[in-house]
């Protein structure tokens, strides 16, 4: 997904390879040069944790009584900051190369296919869960797991990414093939797609996602969801 989303990149930057690469350079300075460390450690913190108050977002999830209690703490929180301001980071993370495979000793592969929404005019949106439920129920799981003998297979739409995987699949080939071909199954299903069957789609991935949690985590979630992913 980081070839085609500039979140993906930094998410991979922060969690895969790119990481772990990180970290051993990191830890090669850190016996050859450990006083750069140390300074670059500090001010790190103080950009994290004591000059930030500009820039801050607070979320919060509780009733109107408590709502002033948390004003007020927030108050004699950021007041403790230090009032400075840095210059906005541009990151320009490099891509990955397009295509990407390693090699293990198995008889099951893990196969990841991934398109760009934009690159390919598709709105972000959240029908993009309705279309991925049909593909995996309707398409996936029948050729790649029970007829294809993969263990599981799915579909989803993340940010600008549309992604199709499969794992413990002895039958990579097939997989390919049946993915290759999902747009022409959305084509030809498309005349059978009543709106009884389409709303009943969309009640059971409201279900799925709206959970009950408790009132305050019901509404933090939300508020999270919202935050991360305006889109939606």
């Amino acid at each position: 997904m980081a070839y085609t989303s500039a979140t993906s990149r930094y998410y991979n930057y922060l969690n895969g390879l790119d990481y772990y690469n990180f970290i051993l350079s990191l830890e090669k300075e850190l016996n050859s040069n450990p006083d750069r460390i140390y300074k670059k450690l500090l001010s790190i913190r103080e950009k994290a944790f004591m000059c930030n108050k500009q820039n801050m977002d607070t979320l919060f999830s509780g009733n109107i009584a408590t709502l002033d209690k948390f004003k007020s703490a927030m108050a004699s929180f950021t007041g403790k900051f230090i009032s400075s301001s840095f210059m906005k980071e541009e990151y320009d993370l490099p891509r990955p190369a397009r295509r990407e495979a390693i090699v293990f000793n198995s008889p099951v592969q893990y196969l990841f296919v991934n398109g760009s929404l934009t690159a390919n005019d598709v709105p972000i949106s959240p029908k993009g869960k309705v279309i991925s439920t049909i593909l995996n129920n309707l398409m996936l799981t029948p050729e790649i797991r029970l007829k294809g003998g993969a263990y599981g297979g799915s579909s989803a739409f993340i940010n600008n990414n549309y992604v199709v995987y499969t794992y413990r699949d002895s039958n990579f080939v097939n997989s390919l093939n049946v993915i290759g071909a999902t747009d022409e199954f959305l084509s030809a299903i498309s005349p059978y797609m009543t709106k009884e069957t389409l709303e009943s789609y969309i009640l059971s991935i409201f279900a799925s996602l709206d959970q009950s949690e408790g009132e305050l985590d019901d509404a933090m979630n939300t508020l999270v969801d919202k935050y991360i992913n305006p889109m939606n």
